[in-house]
């Protein structure tokens, strides 16, 4: 690990790409199952968040929700 350290600190604007499964390890809960299917709600759409206030106080009410419960 040391010399990973010594490489990010000569590389201060490192920028890391990294894959599926990334997350998990990290502690944050997997939005898929092993079949990858979607598990609780899906993400609200680009679209339907420019298109819709409705949909706009939504989506900050439920992210407002979701840490507070964490």
């Amino acid at each position: 690990m040391l010399s990973l350290h010594e490489f990010v600190e000569r590389h201060p604007r490192l920028f890391v790409l990294s894959g599926a499964g990334i997350s998990t390890e990290s502690g944050i809960p997997c939005y898929r199952d092993r079949e990858g299917q979607r598990t609780g709600r899906a993400p609200i759409l680009l679209k339907d968040f420019l298109g819709s206030d409705y949909a706009r106080r939504r989506y900050w009410a439920r992210s407002r929700t979701a840490r507070i419960t964490r």
